[in-house]
């Protein structure tokens, strides 16, 4: 399921991709964690052969010294794949069971997209080949070419995103614009390549849709797409999704939740959560078991010093989440919602919801998320560093 997992990862793309990207500051892609996602489902009988090649993982330190350090762990991590892959072609030729085949198809085309991603295409025309075969290949499940669609088209709009962002073009930090509008600030620049990006995901997703009608993957990554977007064109999108009949049940009751966070926009909070009078202030959840949303907010803390927090902890065991509070250190007061009673009042039904409260303490927006993006996004340094969270199923 992707509904987490790929705000995540759009937070990612925007506060770091379009970042200025120093060598110190290269983002790095956890494509271990891609691989298990791709490759999960398949079940247990698995020869023991093929358990020890999707062992296998590849993984590299999280910062480099310099672009010369980073190319080089790359070039590595794609050699590395392009081994795999070949170990895996290899054993597709022995394979008997049938599960046992497709997973190493599955696999094999996992490592060659990996090496893509790591800057080594020569493996790209047999993972084309491969995707078309498998995407109409009845004996895999329809959630599984679906998700292997998705991810080769996310790899795509990686790329397309990637020859347009804004990239230092000499040591004193002056911008390459020849991509961009002559004369276009960097905040407009900024907002429309979030704008053009969510646009973008959303004709993956609706493609999925119409490709794998029965798979719940595409309708999951629109819902995502409509908790990344504002809060008018989100609506909009759970309003359509409901109109789908094809929609599977646990994405109508999450569809609702949404429906009602949306409807929860004036109502006033004080006397339910700790707000300062006369100043706007942003709430959001968080849980000690996912903490990197509240993480997340720590870094947009720092860059906006000036905004007061309020977190809501929704874990039941108060002292445990009281230590990771003291560990990982959350902004602004804390709310420790044991009974569920705030979170069940504001639909707060995970991690990393985050919230705008005006000055006279009445909700003004649901989807802070996307307004914090385009803070970030507009910021002269976009990006937040040190926040690198896990891959979703969308590369």
């Amino acid at each position: 399921m992707r509904l987490i997992s790929l705000s995540l990862f759009m937070f990612h793309i925007v506060g770091v991709t379009l970042a200025q990207s120093s060598p110190q500051e290269m983002p790095v892609p956890n494509t271990a964690e891609t691989t298990s996602l791709i490759t999960a489902g398949e079940g247990d009988g698995i020869d023991p052969e093929l358990a020890a090649l999707k062992a296998v993982r590849v993984t590299k330190p999280g910062r480099f010294a310099s672009a010369a350090e980073f190319q080089s762990a790359r070039t590595a991590e794609a050699r590395a794949w392009l081994e795999q892959a070949a170990k895996l072609r290899s054993y597709q030729e022995k394979a008997v069971a049938p599960e046992n085949h497709r997973e190493a198809r599955k696999l094999e085309y996992t490592a060659l997209l990996n090496a893509a991603r790591a800057g080594d295409p020569s493996g790209e025309t047999r993972r084309l080949q491969m995707l078309e075969n498998i995407r109409s290949d009845k004996s895999f499940p329809a959630g599984v070419r679906c998700e292997m669609v998705a991810h080769s088209q996310y790899h795509n709009l990686q790329k397309r995103l990637s020859e347009r962002k804004i990239v230092p073009s000499s040591a004193d930090g002056r911008r390459d614009s020849r991509r961009n509008q002559p004369g276009t600030p960097d905040e407009a620049r900024a907002e429309f390549a979030f704008d053009a990006y969510l646009a973008e995901c959303e004709q993956v997703e609706r493609a999925l849709i119409e490709e794998f009608p029965d798979a719940p993957n595409g309708y999951e990554g629109l819902l995502c797409i409509a908790r990344d977007s504002s809060q008018e064109r989100g609506a909009a999108i759970v309003a359509e999704l409901m109109e789908m009949k094809n929609l599977p049940l646990h994405l109508i009751n999450e569809c609702r939740i949404m429906q009602k966070r949306y409807g929860l926009t004036g109502r006033r909070l004080t006397g339910l959560l700790p707000l300062t009078d006369g100043k706007e202030t942003w709430i959001y959840s968080w849980s000690k078991d996912a903490i990197g949303g509240a993480m997340a907010v720590k870094a947009l803390a720092e860059r906006f010093p000036g905004k007061e927090f309020v977190g809501i902890c929704l874990d039941k065991d108060t002292e445990a989440a009281r230590r990771a509070a003291e560990t990982g250190g959350p902004p602004g007061q804390q709310v420790y919602d044991a009974s569920g009673e705030i979170a069940a009042e504001l639909g707060l039904t995970s991690p990393a919801l985050l919230y705008i409260a005006d000055e006279s303490g009445c909700i003004r927006s649901v989807s802070g998320m996307n307004e914090a993006r385009r803070l970030v996004s507009a910021l002269p340094k976009a990006g937040i560093s040190g926040v690198n969270p896990p891959s979703s199923a969308t590369p």
